[in-house]
């Protein structure tokens, strides 16, 4: 169990006439384990401290009795939790009254007169190698002013003047003035801060500290990466829109709420439009911006292109696409049947796959997309091949001449043909080896 960002505690289950259990660690999924501590019986619990934010660390654990050392555990794994990160709402529950916060702080967003849906922005739309939990939900706040979700009262949510950064997606249900997350007494009474739209001032930040525009106006029914740093050190605002930095400005946050919830969607009770919000992180430091970049700026789909060289496979080759982690493949055997198929490593020059084994004059659809560490690209143009026939045998097969050491053989060329394979036998006919190979049109 992850602990915050430095800490992560194991618990297991008693063995009989154990002395004492010893723990042991390694950095990553590779390499050898190293001792870590010795804990006394019967205690079954041990909290690991003064680790590295954002590293997976793998544990396993053995028991000492009369016999000697038993044999090693099975393998733990968890991740710590990023540096600064206070709180994460992924709103993927699906159902039920409250939200999960993953930051390791469960601050729990409770939900009042709102629901969940199943229209997602482009974060993890599949299980992946990356990140086997997917996208699942995403909360829906309706246009009543009563529809919301609040989490607990923190410190690190009030705005009020440390370093500071929020991370969403929205989509708004339409061009009226909505709220989207912030700190504001009940009945609309006294604003903390908030982040929000309105005709005025269209995407923009208000409170204590004045009111910012992100220079921009959201538009409806789409989804829209939304995200804004402060840094404490150099006073400076900067607002971001799909990843990519829109203003910069000096910036007083002043909040006098201490009690006021952190609120999703109608911030203290006031009207507003109806919005969707998914994905919400909120962090105690002020991100970079390749750190926003990677929550907002979905990856481009790449252009596929497709040959079939042979009756049994087809060659896919596609751009490459910059921070991709992987490139998923889908097939077909007809325009808009794809279903997943393999999974190829991105990076470097991985933007080719050959499938193989497919039979002859039998059409394929493909397409690929992009996985990179936090979103899913779209999908490629989709590519449509039909694999060619079996080549026909060679024709008028003849020898043309005799040496001492040699003869020379022709024949008729095959349709389609790249390649030919000369095989030879020296018992009559009895047994072939192959002797050469003669790159067609020869």
């Amino acid at each position: 169990r992850v602990l915050f960002r430095s800490r992560i505690t194991l618990t297991w289950g008693a063995v009989a006439g154990t002395s004492v259990y010893h723990v042991f660690f390694r950095v990553g999924t590779t390499g050898a384990f190293t001792g870590l501590a010795t804990v006394s019986a019967p205690a079954t619990t041990f909290t690991a401290a003064n680790l590295t934010p954002a590293t997976t660390y793998q544990f396993v654990v053995t028991a000492v009795t009369t016999a000697g050392e038993s044999a090693q555990s099975n393998i733990a794994t968890a991740t710590t939790f990023v540096a600064g990160l206070e709180g994460y709402w992924r709103f993927d529950e699906q159902a039920g009254g409250a939200s999960a916060d993953s930051s390791g702080f469960a601050r729990t967003a409770s939900l009042s007169n709102a629901a969940f849906t199943t229209d997602l922005p482009p974060v993890r739309l599949f299980a992946n190698t990356i990140d086997p939990a997917k996208n699942r939900s995403a909360l829906n706040i309706n246009a009543a002013a009563t529809s919301q979700a609040a989490s607990t009262t923190a410190g690190p949510f009030r705005f009020a003047g440390s370093s500071f950064s929020f991370s969403g997606w929205v989509k708004l249900g339409s061009s009226a003035a909505t709220d989207i997350v912030g700190e504001r007494n009940a009945s609309c009474g006294t604003l903390g801060w908030k982040l929000g739209q309105d005709a005025a001032n269209g995407l923009n930040i208000s409170g204590g500290g004045g009111t910012r525009s992100f220079g921009t106006t959201l538009a409806a029914s789409v989804w829209t990466h939304v995200g804004f740093t402060y840094d404490s050190t150099t006073t400076t605002l900067v607002t971001y829109v799909n990843g990519t930095q829109t203003t910069s400005s000096a910036y007083s946050p002043k909040n006098g709420l201490t009690t006021a919830p952190l609120t999703f969607g109608h911030v203290g009770g006031c009207a507003g439009g109806a919005v969707l919000i998914d994905e919400v992180r909120i962090y105690s430091r002020a991100l970079s911006g390749a750190e926003m970049a990677a929550f907002g700026r979905v990856p481009a789909a790449p252009t596929l292109s497709i040959t079939a060289p042979f009756a049994n496979s087809e060659v896919l080759t596609w751009t490459a696409v910059p921070n991709a982690t992987n490139y998923v493949v889908y097939k077909g055997t007809a325009p808009g049947n794809e279903v997943f198929f393999t999974t190829v490593p991105g990076g470097g020059t991985s933007t080719r796959f050959t499938g193989q084994h497919l039979p002859p004059l039998t059409q394929f659809t493909w397409f690929v997309r992009v996985e990179a560490p936090e979103l899913d690209s779209g999908p490629s143009n989709e590519a449509v091949k039909t694999t060619p026939d079996v080549p026909a045998a060679p024709t008028n097969f003849h020898v043309t001449n005799v040496a001492n050491h040699g003869v020379g053989l022709a024949w008729d060329a095959s349709a389609n043909a790249l390649a030919y394979r000369v095989f030879i036998s020296t018992d009559g006919g009895t047994t072939f080896t192959a002797k050469q190979a003669v790159a067609a049109p020869a």
